[in-house]
């Protein structure tokens, strides 16, 4: 029986394992690669515009993915998704990202928000299989803010899924998003300044 645990603290005993898969599938790009203890500081943290989710997909006791996403005003985030190298290729990509989406319209119910879609950034060698699961992948210039020291932006893929029956979005809802990502999950000071937000705005008018 396959099982999506929200973990609560760092001692649950699956915490190690679902940052273990995260290394694995992330550690080799340090762009893109966040230090493990940041996941210890923001699981189930919630406030009046994002609710945080740290989670991990157990099958017969083994885990076999990891999920770090957060419910926002304007959207749903997936943030760092991976199942672990011996288990791909058999259907769990496809559990996870279920499980995460009806973790997300529970959510919206429990706040009240009319949250209707699920973003995500992806690399353009991973861009197969995100559509793959129903992403439609935005044709917009999208870049990630820096979380290396090398302060480089990152060109990524922005794509997104409908979580209610929604099936399409516009270009007002991406930059909300987009906004709420940089500002407030980034940090991003500054970031309507930028070029990489700049290139999106243009993109999405």
């Amino acid at each position: 029986m396959v099982i999506f645990k929200e973990i609560v603290t760092p001692s649950d005993k699956y915490f190690t394992d679902a940052i273990n898969i995260y290394r694995e599938a992330f550690e080799s790009n340090p762009e893109i690669y966040l230090d493990p203890k940041y996941f210890s500081q923001t699981h189930g943290r919630t406030s009046k515009d994002m609710k945080w989710h740290f989670s991990v997909l157990i099958d017969q006791e083994t885990a076999v993915g990891m999920a770090a996403f957060a419910l926002t005003i304007y959207g749903g985030y997936g943030g760092y998704v991976a199942i672990k190298g011996e288990f791909r290729h058999q259907g769990y990509g496809t559990v996870l990202l279920k499980k995460i989406m009806e973790a997300l319209v529970e959510d919206s119910r429990q706040k009240g928000w009319d949250t209707r879609s699920l973003f995500a950034e992806y690399e353009e060698n991973n861009r197969r299989l995100w559509e793959s699961k129903g992403f439609l992948t935005l044709p917009v210039e999208y870049f990630q803010p820096p979380l290396s020291d090398s302060g480089k932006w990152i060109p990524m893929n922005l794509g997104v899924i409908p979580l209610a029956g929604k099936d399409n979005i516009s270009g007002e809802e991406i930059l909300d998003f987009v906004t709420f990502l940089y500002s407030k999950i980034y940090r991003e000071r500054g970031y309507s300044k930028k070029q990489p937000f700049v290139a999106l705005k243009k993109s999405c008018e």
